[in-house]
């Protein structure tokens, strides 16, 4: 549930797209709008009309995102397309058709039939063994069955991650593969719900740090309360620790301790309503712009990693604003944040509100 109606949602998005695309998205590169309204069924009990709703989306899209909105009916500008998402019928799997023929721009690629056996072979090994994550030399073993060399089932691991089917980091776990993507997910869950399952009951020095600023080390999270999916001798804190880091999920704070964003406190309504700016400033919005990538992923958190982590390194340093005398981030919440620009020409300070 959300405290925002679904028009402000849609703007949140919308806001988000526009400040992440190219120069080059245009024509028929750019990427594709599609709004599709999944309560077609109940439609009798709102009091807006479809043609008000479709003309808020022709306000809210157009002309900005002229080149990317996929039309329901382009002889009328309807950009909603109505589907009974509950018992959908003929007309909403023609519907449905009509969608992925619009948005499937791409040549069908050409691929070696074995690589889709080796995801099947893999899952089935994922079940015997009862785990998610393989070391590479035993897909090694299971691909030679399949006549694969090293460089054949190279390619097919790295195709395999493209379509999400797998999780493989050569670059940071080189050994690992991760048969069920759903294993990662699951350790960053577990952090959260056993930060969440201590309701202010903490123990020594590391559970408090772990729960009023959200610190962890290695040794902390070796701890069986942290055991889900770690596998002894393949996939353990450390691995964890380094694919955190890499996703920015976990930022360096100090020697051999690592901050965690995401198990930050939120800051209420009325608390973050004091840090806004009244919509009588007429100021240029501020434009975040990441070469490299990764705080691009849409995790609020990631900003934060971003910003604390020594990867940060462009032309202005940018540092996290820390109250007088602390030593740890105490000051940050989840979803609002303060940092300074101290060295370029025109030092300022900045709170982004999430």
């Amino acid at each position: 549930e959300s405290d925002l109606t679904t028009e402000q949602l849609l703007q949140q998005g919308l806001r988000s797209l526009h400040s992440h695309r190219s120069s080059k998205d245009k024509g028929d590169d750019a990427p594709q709008i599609v709004v599709i309204g999944t309560h077609k069924d109940r439609e009798g009990e709102c009091k807006e009309s479809r043609e008000a709703k479709n003309q808020k989306l022709r306000e809210m899209l157009l002309p900005t995102f002229k080149d990317e909105v996929v039309y329901y009916q382009a002889a009328t500008n309807d950009i909603l397309f109505p589907m009974n998402a509950q018992c959908p019928g003929q007309e909403e799997e023609d519907m449905a058709q009509v969608v992925r023929n619009r948005v499937r721009r791409s040549k069908p690629r050409r691929i070696p039939l074995p690589w889709m056996a080796l995801e099947i072979v893999l899952d089935e090994i994922t079940h015997v063994l009862q785990r998610g994550l393989l070391h590479k030399n035993e897909c090694l073993e299971v691909a030679r069955r399949l006549h694969f060399d090293e460089s054949t089932l190279e390619a097919a691991l790295m195709y395999l991650d493209e379509l999400s089917l797998i999780l493989y980091y050569p670059d940071i776990l080189p050994d690992l593969v991760f048969t069920n993507p759903q294993v990662l997910l699951d350790k960053v869950s577990e952090l959260v719900k056993v930060h969440h399952d201590l309701m202010k009951r903490c123990g020594d020095k590391a559970w408090q740090e772990f729960f009023n600023h959200a610190l962890v080390t290695v040794e902390f999270l070796s701890q069986k309360d942290f055991d889900k999916h770690y596998v002894p001798g393949l996939f353990m804190p450390e691995n964890f620790v380094i694919f955190c880091r890499k996703l920015f999920i976990f930022a360096n704070y100090s020697e051999g301790k690592f901050f965690v964003p995401c198990l930050l406190r939120m800051l209420g309504r009325d608390d973050v309503s004091k840090y806004r700016l009244s919509h009588d400033y007429h100021l240029t919005p501020l434009v975040l712009h990441f070469t490299d990538g990764p705080p691009r992923r849409g995790i609020f958190c990631a900003l934060i990693s971003f910003f604390t982590s020594p990867e940060n390194r462009y032309p202005h340093q940018w540092k996290l604003m820390m109250p007088d005398k602390s030593v740890t981030p105490d000051c940050l919440y989840r979803n609002c944040i303060e940092f300074s620009i101290s060295e370029a020409d025109t030092p300022c300070c900045v709170t982004v509100i999430d």
